[in-house]
Parts: C-alpha cells; sequence; structure tokens
C-alpha cells in the first residue's frame, strides 16, 4: 500500500498536522474496509479547490473535499477485481485546508478531530458511494459512521502510547512508502 501526499499548502498543512499521523490515521480507517492494501492519493490544497470543484462538478463554490475514483464501482463499496497489483488504487482525495479551518473556526470544531471524518468521508467516495440521493446519503452515513466508530475507538486506545515529540520526528518525506 502506498499513501501519497501532496501539498500546495506546506506551511498550513505542518501547522495542524504531519505526514506521518495522516498516513496512520488513513492506514487505519482504510483498515475498515475491503481495500486496506490499496494505494491513494491525498492532496491538500488552498482556494484552488473552488476551480477544481467547478470543473468537475460544475459548482462555483470552495469545497472542504473532493474525491476522484480510480476504479467505478460494481455497487458502493464493491469495487471490480484489479487486474494487475497497478490497478489496486482507490482514486485521490483532493482536500482544502484554509476552508476546513474556516469551517472548524466556525463550528467550534478541533481541525485534528475534523480531518479523520474527511479522509473517511473521501474514502466511501473512492469506495463507491455517494450522497446525491436520500438512500445513497443514509447508506454513505451508515458506512462512514461504521467506520468512525471504529476509528475513534482505535485513535482512544493509541491516545498517549507516544508522545507528541516523537511524532514530529519522524520522517515527513512525501512519497513515503508504507
Amino acid at each position: 500500500m502506498t499513501i501519497i501526499i501532496k501539498s500546495t499548502v506546506q506551511q498550513l498543512l505542518k501547522e495542524i498536522t504531519n505526514r506521518r499521523i495522516i498516513r496512520k490515521e488513513i492506514k487505519q480507517i482504510l483498515n475498515y474496509t475491503e481495500y486496506s492494501r490499496w494505494d491513494l492519493g491525498v492532496f491538500f490544497v488552498g482556494d484552488e479547490i473552488k476551480e477544481l470543484n467547478l470543473r468537475y462538478r460544475n459548482i462555483n463554490k470552495v469545497t472542504d473535499i473532493l474525491s476522484f475514483p480510480f476504479h467505478q464501482a460494481i455497487k458502493p463499496g464493491k469495487l471490480p477485481t484489479p487486474l494487475t497489483s497497478e490497478h489496486k488504487n482507490l482514486g485521490d482525495m483532493i482536500i482544502s485546508l484554509p476552508y476546513i479551518i474556516k469551517w472548524c473556526k466556525e463550528h467550534d470544531e478541533n481541525v485534528k478531530k475534523r480531518l479523520p471524518v474527511l479522509y473517511t468521508h473521501g474514502i466511501c467516495h473512492l469506495i463507491g458511494y455517494d450522497h446525491e440521493d436520500e438512500e445513497g446519503y443514509e447508506m454513505m452515513n451508515k458506512k462512514e459512521q461504521e467506520i468512525l466508530k471504529k476509528f475513534w475507538d482505535w485513535k482512544k486506545r493509541c491516545d498517549g502510547s507516544e508522545s507528541e515529540s516523537e511524532s514530529e520526528s519522524e520522517s515527513d518525506d512525501e512519497n513515503e512508502r508504507d
């Protein structure tokens, strides 16, 4: 599994978290799906997400996350069997940090707690869930809540097991392979 993390807002990203934590959280979220050994890309951007939202969804506004699946799902949560190991790619998530920071301030929420929710939401889109209608919304919400319950239980067990200084001393290489 490879998780590629890129950022056009590098300083902002460093103020919030680091790549090692992002990888660890995403890997854990993927463990609660059938796609724990699949690759994916995560791109942290600024307000350029508005242009992407317009280009790919015909919506002319800033958003928190866009997901671009590599495969078309057979049904929500079920992707086609990959032809080769190179096809074990979920796709890419594009996340707007300035938007998320602003949203968290407006809703009195912690950005570090919001990011795993967005990773989960994006991964659900990558594996075929959507919220275009009420039925899709219900299915996707149920899957997200199922994953997040397991994730937050895992996070509680992990808290305190490593110090913040250990986390920050880890490599922050953009293309580190897992």
